[in-house]
């Protein structure tokens, strides 16, 4: 079906983590597909296997082994996510060409003097962005940092970065910020 209704010399993009698998690529290619390339979006379940359901990590493993073995080109959303992603890749054989592609912005490097003190990121850090307000989920995210946090590791764990102007009827999340702030 796809020989019969891509043009010969297409270029295949998958952007989701879904349908990677070894007959969908064999499809791809015996449609005379020039190009394979994967969105890699990060690689969470092997960086903090303890944040993921049983098996998880197994089966990302597996996913980003059909990733490297099948894509010309595997695109990344950050720096970060392609360090980490290549990390993981290279005991596996060799690492498919990649390409950095921002999701919409410019990068910049953060002006160090004009962060609040205390943030340090030359560490690993995850950021939540916007109104704090309870549709948003930051309470569920401070319960799932809270066990993060607490389950001993070999290494410690990300900063997490609370950054908005605090909404409308919120004020146990607000309580418990104002408890860590003090900390």
């Amino acid at each position: 079906m796809l020989a019969r209704t891509l043009p010969q010399g297409f270029s295949y993009l998958n952007t989701g983590h879904s349908n990677i698998t070894h007959r969908m690529i064999n499809a791809v290619r015996a449609a005379q597909c020039t190009q394979i390339s994967i969105f890699v979006h990060d690689v969470i379940p092997l960086d903090y296997p303890e944040t993921q359901a049983k098996g998880m990590s197994e089966r990302f493993l597996a996913l980003l082994g059909r990733i490297q073995e099948n894509a010309d080109l595997i695109i990344y959303n950050s720096t970060y996510s392609q360090e980490r992603t290549e990390l993981h890749m290279r005991p596996l054989g060799p690492v498919p060409a990649g390409i950095v592609a921002f999701l919409g912005i410019d990068p910049v490097t953060p002006d160090q003097d004009a962060l609040p003190k205390g943030i340090n990121l030359t560490q690993p850090y995850f950021v939540a962005l916007g109104t704090i307000e309870p549709r948003k989920g930051h309470e569920l995210l401070l319960d799932v940092w809270d066990k993060l946090t607490s389950k001993p590791t070999s290494e410690p764990p990300p900063n997490l970065y609370i950054c908005g102007a605090r909404g409308w009827n919120n004020r146990a999340v607000f309580n418990r910020l104002d408890a860590l702030a003090a900390n």
